[in-house]
């Protein structure tokens, strides 16, 4: 599964710190390093701040204290322009697919290409469908978000992630509120994107088991830190008592 993983770091976390407006600290000295062509899943306790992680990585948020590394380039104090020039390379799929209602499952994934490039209808058109097609979803162009359902939806996310062909794609929840069947079809997708695309993963999940079926590596997070990042073997047989009261509690949601 890491055959196409180079060690060149394409994201790197250091000591990082991030804390709310009311002063709570919610990262407190977060280290990770992300290679290129990695699927990395970042799991932790509810409140752990995995999707605060995330938000910092595609400069939604920026740290209190501490550096942020993105594709070479440290993006924590660029201004609003600088940070756009770097987001056209990292691809975001929300965890309810974030689609515009009013927009057919075409136009949704079209959207990035006619904001951001000046290629053509025709041009356009091509693209669209060969997403549509790599994420399985060709013959629903026409339908709406409501008219989807939710695995459906989450394809139409991932294409549209993909529109612009970023080098990082950045995943909330991908399978959140799927049954098991159409999570694992979720996470053979982003699989078979890193195969096709050759991209980066940084997916933040609930699903404890999906994160040992899909990640290279797992990254922890516990009380602000990242408390172990491993393979998902290595995971499995860490001692400490956290990790294993985690791995074994049963709990879903996390």
């Amino acid at each position: 599964m890491e055959k196409n993983i180079s060690n060149e770091h394409v994201i790197e976390l250091e000591d990082v710190h991030y804390s709310v407006p009311d002063g709570t600290e919610v990262l407190s000295g977060v280290n990770l390093n992300v290679k290129r062509g990695e699927i990395m899943c970042v799991v932790g306790a509810s409140g752990a701040g995995k999707s605060t992680l995330l938000k910092l990585i595609a400069g939604l948020l920026r740290p209190t204290s501490g550096s942020v590394k993105v594709l070479g380039v440290d993006i924590t104090f660029l201004t609003e322009r600088q940070l756009n020039d770097v987001r056209k390379r990292i691809g975001v799929v929300f965890q309810f697919g974030a689609l515009f209602d009013s927009l057919t499952a075409f136009e949704n994934v079209a959207f990035p290409l006619r904001e951001h490039t000046n290629m053509s209808e025709d041009e356009i058109r091509e693209r669209v469908f060969e997403l549509l097609d790599a994420v399985g979803m060709r013959g629903s162009e026409h339908l709406l978000p409501a008219e989807l359902s939710g695995g459906m939806r989450k394809r139409v996310g991932i294409a549209r992630a993909l529109a612009l062909g970023p080098e990082i794609v950045l995943y909330d929840e991908p399978t959140s509120g799927l049954d098991p069947i159409m999570a694992g079809a979720i996470n053979s997708l982003i699989a078979d994107m890193r195969e096709r695309y050759g991209v980066t993963s940084v997916i933040v999940t609930h699903d404890i088991h999906s994160a040992f079926e899909l990640s290279d590596r797992m990254a922890m997070l516990h009380d602000g830190r990242i408390l172990v990042c491993d393979t998902p073997r290595a995971i499995k047989s860490n001692h400490h008592p956290f990790v294993q009261r985690f791995i074994h509690s049963g709990v879903r949601e996390v």
